[in-house]
């Protein structure tokens, strides 16, 4: 009986005190590395907002090698369409170097700017330079079909004649040429002066409310 009993405390004894790894306090979390932070003076004065901060911090996360403290939170260009309902911007994309100047340039589109035809669309393209974007457009297009919203898409092509000068391409996804909203494609050869007055190349899918447009690049596939 008396073996009994003892077999009985030893149990209770071994199971009343847990292992201790257990009760052992988790590790404390490795520190996050390249995440930016912000001067104690500039988040007391407010020069930076907190959004941008965590901003900047999500991009030393996710990118790494990227220096996030190099992006500023104000915009060094702006622009500005200068007419109501015109939706600059809601296309933009880089154009790649259009005139060989070793500077990557840049496309704007407004799809419902209108000159002479009610949202025929215009596209801008701005030259990079040392000191970033100029101020004013190198070159402009428009549809000049109402509707066509020209400039919906505005991208690179790459080369696509091997010149050694990129080329863009711009889509006016609601041109109508015989069918409803078909749509239509233009391509723009680069030169050393910019981007042609007139397209190189266009297409239409020729069926009623395709709205054909623009698509990315595909380099060179063969």
């Amino acid at each position: 009986m008396k073996t009994l009993v003892r077999i009985f405390v030893i149990l209770f004894l071994l199971l009343s005190v847990a292992p201790p790894a257990l009760h052992a306090a988790p590790a404390a979390a490795a520190p996050t590395t390249g995440t930016p932070v912000l001067p104690a003076a500039a988040q007391a004065a407010g020069a930076t907002p907190t959004w941008w901060a965590t901003a900047q911090a999500d991009m030393a996360r996710a990118v790494p090698g990227i220096d996030p403290a190099g992006i500023s939170p104000t915009p060094n260009w702006t622009r500005f369409s200068g007419q109501a309902g015109a939706r600059l911007g809601r296309a933009s994309s880089g154009a790649g170097d259009v005139n060989g100047d070793g500077f990557d340039d840049l496309l704007v589109g407004a799809e419902w700017y209108d000159n002479g035809e009610v949202d025929e669309g215009r596209v801008y393209l701005f030259f990079g330079s040392p000191a970033g974007l100029a101020a004013e457009p190198a070159w402009t297009a428009e549809s000049n079909v109402a509707g066509a919203s020209f400039g919906a898409c505005a991208t690179t092509a790459g080369d696509v004649n091997g010149d050694g000068f990129a080329d863009v391409i711009i889509g006016a996804p609601l041109l109508e040429n015989g069918q409803s909203s078909e749509g239509r494609v233009y391509l723009y050869l680069g030169s050393a002066a910019g981007l042609g007055a007139a397209p190189a190349w266009t297409w239409e899918s020729d069926q009623a409310d395709a709205r054909l447009t623009c698509a990315a690049a595909a380099g060179d596939v063969n």
